[in-house]
């Protein structure tokens, strides 16, 4: 089944949180979080824009603020789909195919 077409949106959502969730103990941290904003400056060939990397991280900030309910600093699965689910643009930033 290719879930990216058939899969229903809470199987979308869970799917993406065990792409960021690295090490696979079940949260997303803020060093996970930096991981994938470095690689996906690295591969748009902006690893060295220092400005863009200060503005990333005072988004991430606030990223962390809006999905960790509980204020532990980690984003459970839980946390990250039903933020998700109630963010239409979360949910396009995901991917296009993550719709209702």
């Amino acid at each position: 089944m290719d879930l990216m077409e058939k899969g229903d949106l809470d199987e979308k959502l869970r799917y993406a949180f065990e792409l960021y969730d690295f090490d696979k103990n079940g949260v997303i941290t803020k060093s996970e979080i930096e991981i994938i904003i470095r690689m996906v400056l690295s591969l748009r060939g902006e690893a060295n824009n220092d400005r863009l990397k200060s503005d990333i991280m005072k988004h991430l900030n606030q990223f962390i603020e809006k999905f960790d309910e509980n204020g532990d600093m980690k984003i459970s699965q839980d946390e990250f789909c039903r933020i998700c689910s109630q963010d239409d643009y979360l949910r396009e930033f995901l991917s296009p195919n993550f719709s209702a």
